[in-house]
């Protein structure tokens, strides 16, 4: 029987391209992961929700490999992007928080009176460049930016 599943990466996952690879981010996993752009495509691939018989198939027909070295690249991507947390349903680090800074052992500059993080709804997004590092800045407001 053909292998008909497919492997849901999580909703927010984002590629940005950085000269020539990709950076594969998302916020629910608080992880970032560098791809090069065959494994951007098959992340484009299981964004689309095809299954992973089609995407080894078309691996084997557009890249000129034999079935089990396509399979190998779909499992090599699936496990970079779970070991991210940016699997739907399969990772535990999505949401996970920090452990708590022990009062003795943590940083002593922090202020007491910091309020704790409060997720909000960003209005604004701007991506900046600095070297070799794009990040994504999200505002709540525009004064903010």
């Amino acid at each position: 029987m053909e292998d008909q599943s497919t492997n849901a990466v999580v909703p927010d996952l984002v590629l940005l391209p950085l000269d020539d690879e990709f950076v594969a981010f998302s916020e629910m996993a608080q992880s970032i992961v560098g791809l090069n752009a065959g494994a951007a495509a098959i992340v484009q691939s299981l964004q689309a929700g095809r299954t992973s018989s089609d995407i080894v198939r078309s691996l084997s027909s557009e890249a000129a490999a034999e079935a089990n070295q396509a399979q190998e690249w779909l499992d090599s991507v699936l496990h970079v992007l779970g070991a991210g947390g940016m699997l739907a349903g399969k990772s535990a680090r999505r949401h996970a928080l920090p452990e708590p800074i022990d009062e003795d052992e943590g940083p002593k500059n922090l202020p007491r009176d910091m309020p704790a993080l409060t997720p909000f709804e960003p209005a604004f997004a701007r991506r900046y460049r600095l070297l070799d590092t794009c990040a994504l800045i999200r505002f709540q407001e525009r004064a903010q930016v």
